[in-house]
């Protein structure tokens, strides 16, 4: 009896294992997680956990409620798994994480929105900041100017990334580290929990809050993510079971599209319509709470050293009279009981009583000749975030919205993809510039003129092909050419009119960064071999002359040198390391001493003469990022001082204005500083 028993024990025990093996079968947990050992935990936890609750002769209870807990958790795995293999494209996309009393992007998002009003790409970077298409999603950005924080407006999901006015602003002053940190549904008290959390770290110099009647002057509060929210992070699944709750469709509406603040009862308007003269309790504690947030806003802002300004936004219905008139006419609002400047009045007297900069953007919206909005989507459109770029822009410029007027300087960006163009040089002929860019993932030629507008690409194949610089009579150019990654580059003269090309260094030599001097007769580059114990040579400076195959050491042998220029006399500059930091020297070909331009402690790089020899201009590292300089005689003159980077400085043929690469946030391109001083 008791060997049945036992036996009977023991096949319950089985069947208990194989229902539980079966209920969080690691297979499909591997599928959905992605995680091998986390899988192989949690199928060992769901057989060991009824095990330890079965108790013959015991109380069941625990062992039913285990027992269903991993049924249910079972039917919605394997209901996910079943609905990603077949169904997945019926979900909407996850395009936000969880944070702290807020959503941010997702990082790594590559999504095309289509609407149809619109079709926009959106990109962002591994801190889920908005990108351009062709920018390292990968790099993040450790400092700003200014910080643009806001909701869906300043998202601008709705317009390319070149078309957002925080990228026009950029163009406008592309000296400065602009981040845009707009999020969909951001409020104020949403906006404020992301800048303590993250938006703090960046260092902006002022903070550039963007407000409107729509998201911000109504249900003032701070939210907190519930079960639902962490489960649509997760489940394709969840988010088409609630998809019709947690995201509603605009033409479901009854305008067709959103027209918050604005209700189509009576009730509702005085709870939330800011517009509306009648308030209920809600609507004035709503408002007491915004005058609130915004204060904390300005003291988290101001402890940090910087600077808030407030970008007030209308809406449609305030800068479009016949949206108003639709909003009226559908939901038989009385005209007499709303005043449509409100907001604007409440927001002007919160800045003013508590000393933040405004820009109000009502004016520039309604004198607008373009649409600013989209017909049916309430957001902007691209002439919407023009007119914003250029009404912030004058306000900044005129002053008194920040410490002193903010004036487009020097500096002009040209580069219309603003992803890694590198190496401008500019030529007397037509005014043309050459310069690196990258194209299907290789590093190719690019011809345009002064101005970036007709570009045209040289080189077109799989080769990385770079540093070029081309003749003056733009018959030929040198370039390196391979895998910089590979340390075995190869110089090579090309002459794009015939095909003819001509490798400048072979056999065991390696080379990189190659010029021309004036009459395009010689080429200096760096030059190296392998060492023959798996690693090279230091790189030495060489001049080879084009017509007799003459090369000539100009760097001393076994002293790492890079960055060769010729001056107009014939010499060459380069820089060469000196106690683990990089320094210039110049030497003539011909020989004589070498002579140290530069001895500090931190790199100089990229040295560069003017047309007439008389101005060195080189990148130096002096503050922790790399900035332009010129050397004029003996006296040294700091060109720039950003948060960016700026290198690879070239004159112009004139010699007045000097040509640039720079990165500054996730902006790279080729730059123009429009005077040099000394020059």
């Amino acid at each position: 009896m008791r060997s049945q028993t036992n036996e009977a024990v023991g096949l319950k025990r089985a069947l208990l294992a194989v229902v539980s093996v079966l209920a969080a079968n690691p297979a499909v947990l591997y599928v959905l997680t992605g995680r091998f050992f986390l899988s192989l935990a949690v199928t060992a936890a769901a057989v060991a956990l009824p095990q330890a609750l079965y108790k013959p002769g015991g109380r069941r209870l625990p062992l039913v409620y285990a027992v269903n807990f991993l049924l249910l958790a079972s039917t919605f795995a394997h209901a996910e798994f079943v609905f990603d293999a077949r169904f997945s494209e019926y979900a909407p996309e996850n395009l936000y994480s969880v944070e702290n009393g807020y959503y941010f992007n997702l990082p790594g998002l590559k999504e095309r929105f289509v609407d149809k009003e619109y079709t926009a790409h959106y990109f962002t970077n591994a801190q889920g900041l908005r990108i351009a298409e062709g920018q390292n999603a990968d790099e993040r950005v450790e400092a700003a100017d200014w910080l643009f924080i806001g909701d869906s407006f300043t998202q601008g999901a709705q317009v390319e990334f070149d078309d957002l006015y925080t990228t026009r602003l950029y163009r406008a002053f592309p000296d400065r580290v602009v981040v845009n940190a707009g999020i969909s549904g951001f409020g104020i008290p949403q906006a404020y929990r992301y800048y303590l959390d993250q938006g703090h770290r960046l260092g902006a110099s002022v903070v550039f809050l963007q407000l409107s009647p729509f998201n911000d002057l109504m249900n003032v509060r701070e939210t907190e993510a519930g079960l639902s929210d962490h489960l649509v992070q997760w489940s394709d699944f969840v988010r088409f079971l609630l998809q019709d709750i947690k995201y509603q469709n605009p033409p479901e509406l009854p305008l067709g599209r959103w027209a918050e603040p604005f209700h189509p009862d009576e009730e509702s308007n005085e709870q939330f319509n800011v517009f509306y003269t009648r308030d209920a309790e809600s609507k004035r504690g709503d408002l007491a709470e915004f005058v609130r947030y915004l204060g904390l806003f300005k003291d988290a802002v101001e402890r940090d050293g910087a600077e808030l300004v407030v970008l007030f936004l209308p809406t449609k219905e305030q800068a479009v009279p016949r949206f108003l008139e639709e909003v009226v006419q559908e939901f038989e609002i009385d005209p007499a009981m709303l005043d449509m400047g409100r907001p604007n009045r409440i927001v002007a007297s919160a800045c003013d009583s508590l000393g933040i900069g405004l820009i109000d953007l009502i004016v520039p919206f309604r004198s607008s000749l373009e649409p600013p909005f989209y017909e049916y989507d309430e957001h902007l459109s691209a002439s919407g975030h023009a007119v914003m770029a250029r009404a912030v822009a004058e306000a900044l410029s005129g002053g008194g919205v920040i410490s002193g007027a903010v004036r487009p300087g020097r500096v002009e960006v040209l580069s219309r993809d603003l992803a890694s163009d590198r190496y401008p040089v500019e030529y007397e002929a037509g005014g043309v510039v050459s310069f690196q860019s990258i194209f299907d993932g290789s590093y190719e030629v690019v011809l345009a003129d002064s101005s970036f507008f007709d570009i045209q690409r040289v080189t077109v194949d799989d080769v990385d092909q770079g540093h070029p610089m081309f003749s003056p009579g733009l018959d030929r150019v040198v370039l390196t050419e391979g895998d910089p990654e590979s340390q075995e580059t190869e110089v090579v003269e090309w002459s794009p009119g015939t095909g003819r090309r001509r490798a400048l260094t072979a056999g065991p030599e390696f080379g990189a960064i190659p010029v021309y001097d004036a009459s395009a007769s010689r080429v200096a580059y760096a030059e190296w071999r392998r060492d023959g114990r798996g690693g090279h040579t230091p790189s030495q400076i060489v001049v080879l002359d084009l017509a007799t195959g003459r090369k000539t050491a100009v760097s001393p042998e076994g002293e790492e040198a890079w960055r060769p220029a010729f001056a107009p006399d014939g010499r060459v500059a380069y820089i060469k390391r000196v106690r683990g930091q990089f320094d210039i020297f110049v030497r003539a070909p011909a020989g004589g001493p070498e002579t140290r331009l530069t001895a500090t402690p931190y790199d100089e790089w990229d040295p560069s003469f003017s047309p007439d020899g008389q101005t060195l201009a080189y990148a130096a590292k002096r503050d922790g990022n790399w900035d332009l300089f010129a050397l004029v005689g003996s006296r040294t003159i700091r060109l720039t001082r950003t948060l960016g980077d700026e290198w690879d400085p070239s004159f112009a043929p004139d010699g007045r204005s000097l040509l640039f690469a720079g990165h500054f946030g996730m902006m790279k391109g080729v730059y123009r500083l429009r005077s040099v001083p000394g020059r």
